[in-house]
Order: C-alpha cells, then structure tokens, then sequence
C-alpha cells in the first residue's frame, strides 16, 4: 500500500491509503490542505504466509522505501466533538464536502481534515460522519411499528399472529419453516427444545423498540 505525502516535501502530510485503487485515486483527487498535489508512494514490500499443522510462518520480502502511516485512527473527544458541531451545522454536506471544505461564498472554508490525520481518510469521514447523525438524530418508537407494519403487507402469509401492548409479540413463520417443524426428518429425543434459528433479518431488528 505504501503511504500518500504532499507533493510539498516541506508539508508534513502523511496519509494511510485506502485499500482499494478507487479508494486511493479519491483520496489523491482530494490534494492537500496546504494547495498541494498529493502523491502515492506505492510500497514493493510483499508478505507470505504459511500455514500448516504446526502453526503459521510470516515472510516479508523487501525492504520499505517510504514514511510509516500515521498510527492515530481515531478522534479524541474534542476532535469528536468538533466534528459533531460541523456536521450538525451543515447536514448537506456530505463526506468529500466535509474533506474538501466547508462552502462560503469565498471558496472552500474549514475542512475536517484539519482536526486530524485519520480524517485524510475518506472512508473514516463517511463512518464519522454516520456515527454523528446516529447520535443527535431523535428516536423515534414508531418507525419499528410502521415497517413491520409495511412488511405484513408486502408478505401476507408470514406474519401469523401478533399481540401489541405491554408486551409486544409477533410470530412470523414462512410455509417452509412450517413443514421443517412439522414433517422434517430430525428425529426429535428426550428433552429437546424444539426452533428453528435464522441470521437473515438482524438489520431488521436493529430497532429494538
């Protein structure tokens, strides 16, 4: 991967490149916050690993020619804090705008490049950017209700019973899941607890109200 610098040897820019070709081109694309164009440094270096039986062999081949990535990934709490106050200043402004600079009617204003290094990376705005509007974005109970609400609609015949109140409960079984627990071939042995488990619908669940 190898590191991206300022072309401006005198600028002390050092950004970790992403790891895929678009990613890095976007991030060169971007320049450097001082004017300058950006540079990638690509790194010859190649690791191998061996596995077997016994264990694992590491083999590095070559020797790096370029400046180590900046180590610091993430935000202390008054860099957070910052980036939260310009995200939630400008909700339109979307993740290369953030990097890029903030629009005035002069040109670009601050950008969240310049709270820190990790925000050189254009894949850790766009996360940032998430986690803010998770946080300041108000809850609201009713949206779990109106997709379920939505999904009963969409499937008719997957939703079987429900009872909302204190206590809230849906039971949902497909046709399929229906003959698996009525004529599957399990044999079923003392004690059993009998179910059926499915990992296909945790974004579903996300809102646990």
């Amino acid at each position: 991967m190898g590191i991206i610098q300022c072309s401006d040897y005198d600028c002390k820019v050092l950004i970790r490149p992403q790891t895929t070709k678009s990613g890095r081109e976007t991030q060169i694309q971007q320049g450097c916050h001082c004017g300058e164009h950006l540079i990638h440094i690509s790194c010859e270096v190649r690791a191998t690993v061996y596995t077997w039986k016994g264990g694992k062999y590491f083999i590095q081949d070559g020797v790096h020619n370029h400046n180590s990535p900046p180590i610091n990934i993430h935000l202390n709490p008054d860099k957070e804090a910052q980036f939260d106050e310009i995200v939630l200043n400008h909700p339109n402004v979307g993740p290369s705008g953030l990097q890029l600079g903030i629009p005035t009617l002069t040109g670009p204003g601050k950008s969240v490049k310049d709270l820190s290094h990790a925000l050189h990376n254009c894949g850790r705005v766009i996360y940032q950017r998430s986690e803010t509007r998770k946080k300041f974005t108000p809850h609201d109970p009713t949206i779990f209700f109106s997709s379920i609400k939505q999904f009963a609609e969409d499937h008719p015949y997957f939703i079987k019973t429900s009872r909302l109140g204190l206590e809230n409960i849906i039971c949902m079984q497909t046709p399929f899941m229906a003959f698996q627990a009525l004529f599957g071939d399990n044999e079923l042995k003392e004690d059993t607890a009998c179910g059926m488990v499915v990992d296909a619908a945790h974004s579903f669940w996300e809102d646990k109200s």
